[in-house]
């Protein structure tokens, strides 16, 4: 708990919208697996939970979703910086589900890493 304190699940817009403060507009505009919106995602999580990092994931994983395996991972930092990476993975749904946390916990020890130096 000192290290992990909470998440937010959140596959309906709206849960982004009002629980992460995502710009309803920029769902509109760039739909909610982009760049912009796990930025949003991320920052939104690190400023409601008050973390040094926060971690948020956006992707097609199916079973019906003509990008399927795209992904956008963000890592919101302390600092005020964001990275964000872009995936195409592959296979069904419950393996690109697994390769989405997966990366993303990739990513997040990088960052874990480099924030204590």
């Amino acid at each position: 708990s000192s290290c992990f304190i909470g998440s937010i699940i959140c596959y309906h817009e709206h849960i982004k919208r009002d629980f992460l403060d995502v710009s309803a507009e920029d769902i509109k505009t760039y739909t909610v697996v982009s760049s912009q919106v796990a930025t949003q995602m991320a920052r939104g999580l690190r400023q409601k939970f008050r973390l040094d990092l926060a971690v948020s994931i956006t992707g097609y994983a199916g079973p019906y979703d003509k990008d399927l395996g795209q992904v956008f991972i963000a890592i919101a930092r302390s600092d005020s910086r964001v990275i964000v990476k872009n995936f195409k993975l592959t296979g069904e749904r419950k393996i690109l589900k697994r390769k989405f946390s997966q990366q993303a916990l990739y990513l997040l020890l990088e960052e874990v890493e480099n924030f204590s130096k």
